[in-house]
């Protein structure tokens, strides 16, 4: 199924109570690393936590969260805000276990998006998390916590599936 981009739009503003999810699958420790300092190069740190209940905020702050991939399993929350992006605020979710592959998912809601939105606009502001992925497939998607990773079927709520060629 394919969607035109004012369908694209429609979804990813569509203020339907859920939020909306890029996810990435099966990335390296350094990729949800550099993940991160992309969020904080865009944004203001708020709050983080780790699967102990840990607040890490500071080690997020000072660049130090290397110390939290030897956790095994563990899994980082965080919490960021700019007033002045194009999506106000952002979470991230990383999850792993032994197979130190990490399920990263990030996370904003369609009333935190800035009125001068266009899909051109957002493609251009989500590049460099892509880019820091390190990863060739990412889905946009409505909230769905039953969702699994590449399900593209009709009930699935992916909004759309990108698709990235690094050769």
């Amino acid at each position: 199924m394919i969607k035109d981009i004012a369908q694209i739009e429609k979804e990813l503003l569509d203020r339907d109570g859920s939020f909306r999810d890029i996810n990435f699958e099966n990335i390296a420790f350094e990729s949800a690393i550099a993940l991160i300092d992309c969020l904080v190069k865009i944004y203001m740190p708020r709050s983080a936590t780790n699967s102990k209940g840990d607040d890490i905020l500071n080690l997020i702050v000072n660049g130090n969260i290397e110390s939290q991939f030897e956790i095994q399993p563990n899994y980082i929350h965080a919490t960021f805000g700019n007033d002045n992006v194009l999506i106000r605020y952002m979470q991230i979710f990383l999850d792993w276990d032994q197979t130190q592959k990490v399920s990263a998912e990030l996370t904003f809601s369609p009333e935190d998006i800035d009125e001068n939105f266009s899909f051109s606009l957002f493609e251009e502001f989500i590049a460099p998390f892509i880019a820091a992925s390190g990863t060739t497939h990412y889905y946009v998607r409505y909230e769905n916590a039953g969702w699994e990773f590449g399900d593209l079927s009709k009930h699935a709520g992916v909004i759309y599936h990108g698709k990235i060629d690094f050769r």
